[in-house]
């Protein structure tokens, strides 16, 4: 994953998911407006003589000459850390320095602030180094602004200007030289983007500290689209080391988040800690005032979720953070994006993130999310837990909460969250025809009423919508609501996806049952409400044509789907499995006698009786062609409905490379032109199985005898070239003798012609035909399109 992490093409977020932490509206600090109104036309950089001279007339750009001199170099590493410069950004930062004059914040609002920064024409840093403004960045990184600057080498480098004064009540200014002090460790180089340098931009009284960092060619990885398990599995190592690491060293970042995690050389490194904070024995001092971003902070520190008006950051409140950050990399989305207040919460309070990506190892993913996004942090996750689920994906940490404040019964079951529930109900049909009844008789929606009004009303609307008919539509578009991430479900069976479902239909042997499914549209309901699948417009195209399909030919829309969803595509016809068309040509017509004597014409006459045959063809893209053929064929009588369903497969091997020869010789030979080219062939025997008794007779046997035959020609073109043998063999069947008793007996009038052996006569039923009895000899002893 890390070396595949800088070449990931970027999936659109939506920006609300950048803004969540903006807190739109809020007031700074209380300003005392007559203070307010006389620091109005000041200029940003200008800074109040008295307070120049009260810090003992050190210049806020002062620098010791030594460093610069000794020390300055146009190639200078943002991760190099001198320790004159070191010395200085603590002497800038030190709060008996800046705080000996605490002042309320200039601007009444982060809007106002960011308008007035996106102004300035460079900034100037604690060394005295130039940084021209070159764009605003972003607005959205929370209480700040981020600038493109220019280093004084004119490389790109990232200004972030934070709206919190250093000289404010309040300040957390004192942590940022713990920052700086850990970004120069060695741990700190490997796991941080490194702050170049630091400095202050003035308003009026206020004094609002910037960094600069190296500008990330590859940004963050906040757009980086849905991440694999493995990649997440990568990624969790790296950041629970590099976070492990930042608490070790008495620092809380409380704001880790997918855009303070950035991509630098193949591996991923974490921005941003203008928030950071202190912390003593893993925890930083009580505050009233809530940073970070909204969504990842965790629920002690959210109000309304604690009893306590104050909150204590710790190491578990950044693991919190963690949980989410990768939940939202894993669905591709912040994993709370479209969810109203009220509903976030509710997840938040059961200590599981809201996925919606379907993955065969999201199980084991939840096993971690899980532990991370325990409501209770005494039982999160922290480093030696996430080290023992990279280790076993198993791994939950021996912590089993019920999430639900009483259990849902249901013969003899109890179930406590929803995915017990749904796998409960969707076990076998005795409980899911159970769990109908408790669905219509509100039995479900009054369990939910005092703590899950959404699933409470989910229950209610789906009882209203069904309770009339499709009751078991009903239920099933309840347990979506209830679970979202659930299987497919109908009446006690369950799929995990489209593929294990279209594993079963396509050797479904009562096709019309799983039929349903489709009538009732559980597939495409299932697609629009189960956020997360891989499947395109055009699957979802092809649902929509199947489950309209379904409502007047079920069976045929079962194999259509089963063919075009399964892992491979098959279908038993002529005592053959096939997969390809090609091989569904040499299964049908290469011997005959399993045609007719198996399935072969009982499936392509007969679209329900054949609906795997024709679901088959669906699959392969011939609907179009088979349909055409049938607008026709319906009218026809058998022989004339055979003629075009052979020259529709003639049709389809040729647009699906197989080949069509085979179809055609044994539509001459051995279909509904055989009658009549067998009739020519007993006809040139050297043992008269016809004999003339007059003219007529000659002549009727003279007409087939010297039709001469196509060479080739498709089934099309053959039926048109044959035509005038079959009228020729169907004037001669009319004049033909072939009354076994009457030939014996000699009763029979002089004239026609006289059949002599039982293979001429015309008594074989074939394509509601008749045809000579030799003509099913013919085909018994047939093979390979040969006569034995």
């Amino acid at each position: 994953m890390e070396s595949g992490m800088n070449g990931r093409k970027a999936t659109q977020v939506d920006e609300g998911w950048r803004t969540e932490g903006a807190s739109d509206g809020r007031r700074a600090t209380e300003i005392d407006e007559g203070w307010r109104n006389a620091s109005d036309g000041r200029k940003a950089t200008e800074v109040d003589e008295g307070w120049r001279n009260a810090s003992d007339g050190r210049k806020a750009t002062e620098v010791d000459e030594g460093w610069r001199t000794g020390s300055s170099s146009a190639g200078r590493k943002a991760t190099v850390v001198d320790e004159g410069w070191r010395n200085t950004a603590a002497d800038m930062l030190d709060p008996a320095n800046i705080m000996n004059k605490a002042t309320a914040n200039h601007f009444a609002t982060l809007e106002e602030f960011q308008e007035a920064v996106a102004k300035l024409p460079q900034l100037t840093s604690s060394t005295n180094n130039v940084y021209p403004v070159k764009k605003t960045i972003s607005t959205a990184g929370g209480e700040s602004i981020i600038l493109l600057c220019s280093d004084p080498d004119g490389k790109d480098v990232v200004a972030k200007v934070y709206y919190e004064p250093v000289n404010s009540a309040g300040s957390s200014i004192s942590a940022r030289t713990r920052v700086l002090e850990y970004m120069g460790t060695e741990e700190g180089q490997k796991y941080t983007l490194a702050v170049s340098e630091i400095g202050l931009v003035e308003f009026g009284n206020s004094r609002y500290y910037f960094e600069i960092t190296p500008f990330v060619v590859d940004g963050d990885i906040s757009d980086d689209g849905a991440f694999t398990f493995d990649e997440i599995c990568a990624l969790t190592r790296r950041l629970n080391e590099a976070i492990h690491s930042i608490h070790k060293f008495g620092l809380l970042h409380r704001d880790i988040k997918p855009h303070n995690i950035y991509k630098m050389n193949g591996s991923v490194v974490l921005g941003d800690f203008g928030v950071a904070k202190i912390a003593e024995n893993g925890k930083a001092n009580v505050t009233r005032h809530v940073v970070g971003t909204d969504g990842y902070t965790a629920p002690e520190l959210r109000l309304g979720l604690t009893d306590s008006p104050a909150f204590i950051y710790d190491d578990k409140s950044d693991y919190y953070s963690l949980g989410v950050t990768l939940g939202s990399l894993f669905e591709g989305h912040f994993v709370y994006e479209n969810m109203n207040e009220a509903m976030m919460l509710v997840s938040v309070r059961n200590g599981k993130l809201p996925l919606t990506r379907v993955d065969p190892k999201r199980e084991q993913l939840e096993n971690l999310l899980n532990g991370l996004c325990k409501f209770d942090p005494q039982y999160r996750f922290g480093y030696e837990d996430v080290n023992r689920w990279l280790a076993d994906h198993n791994y939950t940490g021996g912590i089993v909460e019920e999430e639900w404040p009483k259990a849902f019964r249901m013969l003899g079951g109890e179930f406590r969250d929803e995915k017990s529930m749904f796998l409960g109900i969707t076990k076998d049909e005795e409980h899911w025809n159970e769990a109908k009844e408790m669905l219509y008789d509100k039995t479900i929606e009054e369990f939910f009423k005092s703590f899950r009004t959404d699933l409470s009303r989910a229950a209610k609307v789906a009882e209203e919508l069904y309770r009339r008919e499709d009751r078991d539509k009903g239920l099933a578009v309840f347990l979506k609501s209830l679970f979202a991430p659930g299987r497919i479900v109908w009446k006690g069976y369950s799929f995990d996806s489209l593929q294990e479902l279209g594993n079963k239909m396509v050797v479904a042997k009562t096709p019309a049952a799983y039929g349903e499914i489709l009538q009732k549209h559980c597939i495409s309901h299932w697609l629009a409400h189960t956020e997360g699948i891989n499947v395109d417009e055009e699957t979802k195209k092809l649902v929509d044509e199947i489950e309209a399909l379904s409502v007047s030919e079920p069976e045929i829309a079962c194999y259509w789907f089963g063919n075009s969803f399964a892992a491979k595509r098959q279908l038993t016809i002529c005592e053959k499995t096939v997969s390809t068309i090609p091989q569904l040509v040499e299964a049908m017509f290469t011997t005959p006698l399993t045609f007719y004597k198996g399935d072969g014409l009982k499936k392509i006459l007969d679209r329900k009786e054949g609906a795997d045959f024709y679901g088959f063809l669906f699959a392969w893209g011939f609907r179009k062609v088979v349909d055409k053929e049938w607008e026709h064929a319906g009218e026809c009588d058998v022989f004339n409905k055979t003629i075009l369903l052979l020259s529709m497969m003639d049709l389809i091997a040729t647009k699906a490379s197989a080949n069509p020869v085979i179809i055609r010789d044994f539509f001459v030979k051995y279909g509904p032109v055989g009658i009549a080219t067998y009739t020519k062939r007993l006809l040139g025997q050297d043992d008269k199985v016809y004999v003339p008794l007059d003219a007529d007779g000659k002549q009727a046997i003279s007409r087939i005898t010297s039709y001469h035959e196509p060479d080739s020609g498709t089934v099309d073109e053959l039926y048109r070239a044959y035509a005038p043998l079959i009228e020729s063999v169907d004037s001669f069947r009319r004049i033909l003798i072939d009354n076994p008793f009457c030939v014996v007996t000699g009763v029979y009038e002089n004239k026609g012609v006289m059949c002599t052996n039982l293979i001429g006569c015309f008594a074989f039923n074939i394509f509601e035909r008749l045809a000579p009895l030799g003509f099913s000899t013919f085909i018994e002893t047939a093979a390979g399109g040969m006569k034995q």
